[in-house]
């Protein structure tokens, strides 16, 4: 939490050896709260496996933000309300000095801000208001006794950024600069889960330029004022049946304007209604394109006059298992369902997500919540929507960027002009496999620029500069491979190019597409209707990465 500042210099305390931290740590800050700190355990369990040596607590002096939260509570409680705000700040060294003075500047892990509230019926509430954490790195030796970071194998944190953080005080005191995501838990009083998966969201897309959302910000914009429109619950176990959600929740609705009024777009999908959209096949194009996703999930009460329960989470980031059985099995065993494509979403065994009931950088696996019932049959927790953050004026979604890209490859390939090479050969023989991300056009055709195929040939000047001239400023790539390729050399045979921007009639029209190629063969323009005259490309090319940047190396399997 950049420029807040402690109300006194703290000294570093040793959190290695012999430190509980659940005793020495979390307890000390939790104590007379009724809830289970499960955000702060998961903070510390992050915190224990990269190795922090230390960490500083620090009382923190009255800021607007706290400010703000008492003055709500307040308003919701109709009496006085009192709060507090303890900083804590891990690092990887512990100095002799104990002075955080003597820190490296790349030492800092992680940070939380932990608010209590007093409230006038005697309880407290206890909530982490702010909290960012370095994507999960690993420190290995190398080159002697120097330590290289190495991003967790297989992890992929796409939605993160550099955030700044203040210690010490107004008089004395030092910036910290780290990359990873925002994470925040509601007080079920004044905020609840959806400004939770709003404020995760939204803080950690790298594209987003406005200033840090807030609690109150989120009410602001929704006209939530405590009194007449309230969310959250106070000695009020039954909520009014004037409310908007029987949890005093924020509806897709809500979102999806909160979302907008921050100068972004939203791609909104209900997976109840919408039974043939896969979860997984529509979230993972988003999240591959580091644009943060509140996934809604649900599940029936047994008790049918019981609401059900209901929740949302932030995705920001996936795991990969190379090695998965399920989606070439999938085809081969003829199981269901049956797909002619194998989205690379299949390879994504979690779900990377920020919960604000239990803590950040959790893996939820891809298969737990989804539904293989019919929506209202199924008793189990499952996917019910998905609201994507992405840049303003992303009209087409990422996953009907893909199926029409599938369409448009399929037809290409068969067409008279097309040569016969062996790699193509293998991408018809199939089983083919897509991959779609969102890119801009100077990233993609620098990465073209450095293109050379297996059989070592790369684009002339004169090639690069036809693409550039029909790529818009930005767009959806969907690559093209097979299994193999992608999963042992991280190589793609082919790109089909759809304008995120494109209107539903230039998507029905398939003018959407504007450049597409496969060894030996490209095409350009709205409809692919002009063809390249040579294209050297007759191999397999290394797949686009994505990503928090500057970010560590990453050991990959």
């Amino acid at each position: 939490m950049h420029n807040v500042y402690a109300t006194k210099i703290e000294t570093l305390q040793d959190c290695g050896g012999g430190c509980s931290f659940f005793f020495d740590v979390i307890a000390p800050l939790w104590e007379g709260a009724t809830h289970e700190p499960r955000p702060l355990h998961r903070l510390c369990t992050l915190m224990r496996k990269m190795g922090a040596r230390s960490f500083l607590a620090e009382e923190l002096a009255a800021f607007s933000e706290l400010t703000e939260e008492e003055s709500a509570a307040t308003i919701r409680c109709k009496n006085a309300v009192r709060a507090k705000a303890v900083r804590l700040t891990f690092f990887r060294s512990l100095p002799g000095s104990l002075s955080w003075h003597d820190l490296a500047d790349g030492d800092l892990l992680g940070y939380a801000v932990v608010v209590t509230l007093t409230l006038p019926n005697g309880t407290v509430r206890k909530y982490v208001l702010e909290s960012v954490v370095r994507a999960p790195t690993q420190w290995v030796k190398a080159d002697g006794e120097l330590e290289t970071p190495f991003l967790a194998t297989n992890y992929y944190v796409h939605c993160c950024r550099p955030f700044r953080t203040t210690i010490g005080t107004n008089l004395d005191s030092r910036v910290f600069e780290i990359v990873g995501t925002f994470f925040c838990q509601q007080n079920n009083l004044t905020h609840v889960c959806g400004h939770a998966a709003l404020r995760a969201a939204i803080n950690s897309a790298p594209f987003f330029r406005g200033e840090k959302l807030t609690n109150t910000k989120i009410n602001q914009i929704l006209g939530i004022d405590h009194e007449l429109r309230k969310v959250g619950e106070y000695d009020e176990p039954e909520p009014d049946e004037s409310d908007d959600s029987p949890s005093r929740g924020l509806n897709a609705k809500q979102l999806e304007e909160v979302i907008r009024s921050e100068g972004l777009d939203a791609h909104v999908v209900d997976f109840d209604l919408q039974t043939a959209v896969d979860y997984e096949t529509y979230v993972y194009p988003l999240i591959e394109s580091a644009c943060p996703t509140i996934l809604g999930v649900k599940r029936e009460a047994l008790d049918r006059k019981r609401p059900p329960v209901m929740h949302v989470v932030t995705a920001v980031g996936h795991t990969i298992d190379s090695d998965r059985w399920t989606p070439e099995a999938r085809i081969s065993y003829g199981s269901f369902p049956i797909v002619p494509l194998i989205s690379s979403s299949n390879w994504a065994d979690h779900f990377i997500v920020s919960d604000d009931n239990h803590g950040m950088y959790l893996t939820l696996p891809t298969d737990e919540v989804r539904n293989v019932l019919v929506p209202k049959y199924n008793p189990g927790l499952h996917a019910v929507a998905a609201i994507g953050i992405v840049p303003r004026g992303v009209t087409v979604s990422g996953y009907i960027a893909e199926q029409t890209a599938a369409w448009v490859m399929k037809r290409l390939w068969k067409i008279p002009e097309v040569g016969v090479n062996r790699w193509l050969g293998i991408l018809k023989k199939g089983p083919f496999v897509c991959r779609t991300l969102l890119q801009e056009r100077t990233d993609y055709v620098g990465a073209m620029e450095s293109t050379v195929d297996s059989e070592e040939h790369g684009l002339s000047s004169a090639e690069l500069d036809e693409i550039r001239g029909v790529l818009p400023k930005r767009f959806w790539v969907t690559e093209f491979t097979v299994p193999n390729l992608l999963n042992g050399n991280r190589s793609k045979l082919g790109d089909v190019v759809t304008r995120a921007d494109a209107t539903q009639a230039q998507v029905r029209n398939i003018e959407c597409i504007v450049f597409a190629w496969m060894p030996g063969f490209a095409r350009i323009t709205p409809a692919l209707r002009a063809g390249l005259p040579t294209w050297p490309l007759v191999g397999h090319v290394p797949i686009l990465r994505t990503g928090g940047k500057p970010s560590p190396p990453r050991l990959e399997w």
